[in-house]
């Protein structure tokens, strides 16, 4: 019987097989026609440990590329305590039209008073810019009737705002100012 790793050439006397061929343990003994390939040596354990360390460090190389470096050991900065800026307001000039005679009417502009007068001054806070009206008619419009509030600014120096609120009953809604 020959040995692990040879190869040898079965005979034709052997009615099992017709033709010749070679049988080995070794395919790349087949291939370079030796009994031994050089390529080939060494203990099967060895080169698996040795294939398992180039994965390693290949993991290791690349986990030191891909993770984000830590900063140097510097103090992170104080939070700064921002100071209370005083609060700006702009005082605008307002017109109020309304499609119908209204019971009550409730105009501000942010957490402001509300004033309940058709026209005036509006005093509006820079930091919101928010306006905010409540109109409750005095009748109940007919079916299908829209009623509607036009509410016009005059800032100074600037273009001319004018917004309609409108709604199928009483009008409560606000409008962001740009």
């Amino acid at each position: 019987m020959p040995d692990k790793g040879s190869a040898f050439l079965l005979q034709p006397s052997d009615r099992s097989v017709a033709p010749p061929f070679i049988i080995t343990c070794n395919p790349l003994a087949i291939a370079a026609g030796l009994r031994h390939f050089p390529g080939v040596r060494g203990s099967p354990l060895l080169k698996s440990i040795l294939v398992l360390l180039g994965l390693v460090v290949s993991a290791f190389g690349l986990m030191r590329l891909t993770h984000a470096k830590p900063q140097a050991n510097t103090p992170a900065p104080a939070p700064t305590v921002a100071a209370e800026a005083p609060k700006t307001t702009k005082s605008l000039p307002y017109r109020l039209i309304l499609s119908g005679e209204a019971s009550e009417i409730q105009l501000s502009a942010g957490d402001g008073p509300a004033l309940s007068a058709t026209s005036g001054r509006l005093e509006i806070p820079s930091e919101q810019p928010l306006i905010s009206l409540t109109v409750k008619w005095k009748s109940e419009p007919a079916p299908g009737e829209h009623r509607f509030a036009k509410l016009i600014l005059e800032p100074a120096g600037k273009a001319t705002i004018t917004h309609v609120f409108d709604a199928a009953g009483d009008i409560d809604d606000i409008l962001e100012l740009p």
